[in-house]
């Protein structure tokens, strides 16, 4: 059985422009809150691995390629 990819948001990258995540079809990823008050860079995570099916949409989407499929 081929084991199913999950995205890999690089943090230092990422720029929380919420592409891939208004690309997700299952809804997977979504966009933290800053860090502390005051602060503006906000960075997208997967917030539910099991509903992630590893389709690669988020990757192809990220237009900074901050996104890598990678086994999950």
């Amino acid at each position: 059985m081929k084991e199913k990819k999950l995205p890999f948001i690089d943090e230092d990258n990422c720029a929380g422009c919420r592409v891939c995540v208004e690309n997700c079809p299952t809804d997977s990823l979504a966009i933290e809150d800053p860090k502390y008050h005051g602060d503006i860079h906000t960075i997208a995570y997967l917030k539910d691995k099991n509903t992630c099916i590893g389709c690669g949409i988020c990757e192809k989407a990220c237009p900074i390629k901050a996104i890598e499929m990678k086994g999950g």
